[in-house]
């Protein structure tokens, strides 16, 4: 290493940072040189820390143009709104089940482009032990419905929420996002297509997820989505039953079409945003603060 500075790059997955196999690799490192690891969690946007650089990851990748792995991505082309909700989940991570199990109850599955590839009949894999016992036992009357696919997943083993491909992202006005992990602060592409489709976004995820996408330059329609009166709940269960409560009030009575064609000078800002030179420097910004 020659004293240089190591970088340990944990942007990709979610990781809770000081966890035990972190630090460990973190103390072992610095027997060679001085290291900084890379964030994607927003609380080090707001605390920096001289061991750690923010680094978004994944929304330096799609302001280029490209997913993760540099796949190039092919940005929608604007287009009016058709359809009003849609919400793509993959993994059975709480937070979706939670959302699944309050469409359900209202009757509003099949009132939205919404898909739940989990298959709790053949796939063991879940997170119902982080729900409240009465929501799981409300799963228990609903698990029947799922899964839940498009065409294309049920024939070719695609996934309709890992890339911008699905045709709901052209059609729907509001995506419903249900980040990867609810409990750490960690952004990925999921809420960066609905910016880049000229969506209106209704984040499910960590406390301050929202307002950072805010404090990044992004708009996020708190005219149209009360979000503030849930962002900053630090209790899961209640946060999610505020959010929750609204999905289901707007779906069951809201306008959202005639929302988004008022918000489309809005929708375009938020676009322009995403691919613009400023919010590539935004998302290297601690880069340069780290070197000086």
């Amino acid at each position: 290493y020659n004293g240089q500075t190591i970088y340990y790059d944990l942007t990709h997955n979610p990781e809770v940072l000081d966890a035990p196999h972190i630090t460990s690799i973190v103390d072992e490192l610095k027997q060679h040189g001085p290291v900084k690891i890379l964030a994607n969690q927003y609380s080090k946007y707001y605390q920096p820390e001289s061991d750690f650089i923010f680094y978004p990851a994944f929304f330096h990748a799609f302001s280029h143009g490209t997913y993760l792995d540099g796949q190039v991505l092919q940005f929608p082309t604007f287009e009016k709104k058709t359809k009003s909700f849609m919400s793509l989940n993959h993994r059975a991570i709480w937070h979706r089940i939670w959302l699944f199990v309050e469409l359900a109850k209202h009757d509003l599955i099949d009132k939205i482009e919404y898909t739940f590839f989990w298959d709790p009949k053949t796939d063991p894999h879940n997170q119902l032990d982080q729900l409240p016992e009465y929501k799981r036992k409300e799963f228990e009357q609903f698990e029947h419905l799922l899964p839940r696919r498009f065409e294309s997943e049920k024939h070719e083993h695609q996934k309709a929420d890992i890339t911008l491909g699905p045709k709901c992202h052209d059609e729907c006005a509001i995506n419903i996002v249900t980040e990867s992990c609810p409990n750490l602060g960690f952004l990925t592409e999921k809420i960066c297509k609905p910016l880049a489709s000229y969506q209106i976004p209704i984040l499910l995820s960590h406390p301050g997820a929202t307002q950072f996408c805010v404090d990044a330059g992004f708009d996020m329609f708190d005219d149209i989505i009360p979000w503030r009166t849930w962002d900053s709940i630090q209790d899961d269960s209640k946060r999610y039953e505020l959010t929750c409560k609204f999905i289901t009030d707007y779906v069951s009575h809201g306008d959202a079409l005639a929302d988004w064609h008022r918000c489309q000078n809005r929708v375009i800002a938020n676009r322009e945003r995403l691919a613009s030179d400023a919010f590539k420097k935004f998302c290297v910004e601690q880069f340069k603060l780290s070197s000086n």
